[in-house]
């Protein structure tokens, strides 16, 4: 049995018993604090941002759609660390859900994807080179749309996941 084995349950009794996860935790972006609609990142499209989305802390960003019609365009390149997002985009209104992702356990599904949750359509999300991500969503009204990033959990993490990223968002 190897020693990473062996240790696991006491790493875990140990997280448990003493509160310590504040050890663990990785270090937030630039963009920080960006956790709600509220206080989204505002985007200029055709501009890159850098970002890493935390388990339990989601990045929020907005962008401004000047005329309805449009389609956005969100590119979300692989910057490293764990990969397992999951998107919820949200209208002007902030209560009509264009796209969003289930809850879902990345381990047990590497390389495809669960089929989203909601979506109106002509919303879609689909690989892109390097592991990354192009989500398109359909701009019917003019008004700041809402991109959240949540990134998910695996099925034996005892360490908080992150991930970094890079995200550039266009108009179409």
């Amino acid at each position: 049995m190897s020693a990473l084995r062996k240790l696991a349950p006491v790493l875990l009794a140990l997280t448990t018993a003493c509160s310590c996860s504040h050890l663990l935790a990785r270090p937030e972006d630039a963009l920080e604090p960006n956790d709600d609609l509220a206080h989204a990142t505002p985007l200029t499209a055709g501009q890159a941002v850098q970002g890493r989305a935390n388990q339990g802390n989601a990045d929020v960003f907005s962008l401004q759609v000047p005329e309805a019609g449009k389609r956005l365009l969100f590119r979300l390149e692989n910057r490293g660390l764990e990969n397992c997002p999951a998107f919820t985009v949200t209208g002007p209104d902030r209560r009509q859900v264009l796209y969003r992702d289930d809850w879902f356990r990345c381990h047990a599904v590497r390389g495809s994807r669960p089929q989203p949750a909601e979506r109106v359509e002509g919303a879609a999300l689909s690989p892109a080179a390097g592991s990354g991500y192009e989500l398109r969503v359909p701009a019917a009204a003019a008004g700041p749309y809402f991109l959240t990033i949540s990134e998910q959990g695996e099925a034996d993490n005892l360490f908080p996941l992150g991930w970094d990223y890079q995200l550039t968002a266009e108009l179409e």
